[in-house]
């Protein structure tokens, strides 16, 4: 099963087709430009955040984006789809893994299950998203951050306290 994003960008007199397919089972990407394909591959754990990779169409460079489920392209400093202004996916800073790994505890200090690796995770997500957002403030992003932890902690606890184990 796959997901489907299309694009028409013209450069320089030339039109270019692009077609971006995912397996949704795997999450691996495939870019299609005018019929070449690339693989779009993450780069570990910074792909937590996004994948943001440029795509030379001519002369002009393009931003391919992927968040989650979300892709699009970025010309010049502007998404196709939105018409909002680009903004790259940064590095994750060393804080946010800290936050990451708290939240991570939760399915090892559960020795498993489906629901606390769903909060564990979950929480880990959104605190490396957080962390590159680039519309907040670090304190900002550290504050949410850490409600995210105290919330997943809270989340597990009743949890625990509905299953009895506590």
């Amino acid at each position: 099963m796959s997901k489907i994003k299309q694009w028409k960008i013209e450069n320089e007199g030339t039109s270019y087709e692009i077609t971006y397919k995912t397996n949704v089972w795997t999450g691996k990407g495939i870019l299609s430009i005018n019929g070449d394909e690339t693989e779009i591959k993450s780069k570990g754990f910074q792909s937590m955040a996004g994948i943001d990779v440029p795509i030379m169409i001519g002369d002009k460079e393009i931003r391919f984006i992927r968040v989650g489920s979300k892709t699009g392209l970025a010309v010049d400093g502007v998404y196709l789809d939105s018409g909002k202004e680009y903004h790259p996916i940064g590095k994750v800073p060393w804080w946010s893994w800290v936050f990451a790994v708290l939240c991570i505890l939760i399915p090892i200090v559960a020795m498993g299950g489906g629901l606390p690796f769903l909060i564990g995770f979950g929480g880990a997500m959104i605190c490396v998203r957080t962390s590159v957002n680039p519309k907040m403030k670090t304190i900002g992003k550290i504050m949410l951050s850490l409600g995210v932890v105290v919330l997943a902690w809270i989340l597990f606890a009743v949890l625990m306290v509905a299953m009895g184990m506590i």
